[in-house]
């Protein structure tokens, strides 16, 4: 009797003691489409793990700052055991101006509701809009028009 009260107290102090445990991680970053193009609607699904119970996804808050890009994504601790938990997130950010682009992951993480959002984890990658093609097409028909040889007329 004395070894499953002992045992049983272990079992109630692991799964309830989360102050070891409160970790998110971002994993992987997927940009799709992943070549987009300026026209495309730009989606950016971000997967990790939560190690604590039954985690809450509450918000998350894009911003651009000239071809700066930031994701932030905020949880909130939920009821369970403390065991490591997948998450993702798809965040449509529409689209975007030919160029290269900084994208910068946070996310963060609150034991309750009235406590203050904490950052846990971050990832940085980069994210290339590449011209249309078409537009290629009509600058390379400027140039020829600019550059052509033209026919020498022959007065009669």
């Amino acid at each position: 009797m004395k070894k499953i009260t002992i045992f049983s107290f272990f079992v109630f102090i692991v799964f309830t003691n989360k102050s070891s445990c409160q970790i998110i991680s971002i994993d992987d970053v997927e940009i799709i489409p992943s070549q987009p193009l300026p026209h495309e609607n730009i989606t950016i699904q971000v997967t990790g793990t939560l190690t604590h119970g039954g985690p809450q996804f509450d918000d998350s808050v894009f911003t651009i700052d000239n071809n700066n890009l930031q994701l932030d994504i905020f949880f909130t601790e939920g009821v369970g055991p403390a065991i490591p938990v997948p998450w993702s997130h798809d965040e449509e950010i529409g689209t975007l101006s030919p160029g290269s682009y900084d994208l910068l992951l946070q996310a963060y993480w609150r034991s309750s509701i009235e406590g203050n959002y904490i950052l846990h984890d971050t990832y940085s990658t980069d994210l290339n809009v590449i011209p249309e093609p078409a537009a290629f097409l009509l600058l390379s028909c400027g140039y020829i028009w600019i550059f052509r040889n033209p026919r020498k007329r022959r007065n009669i």
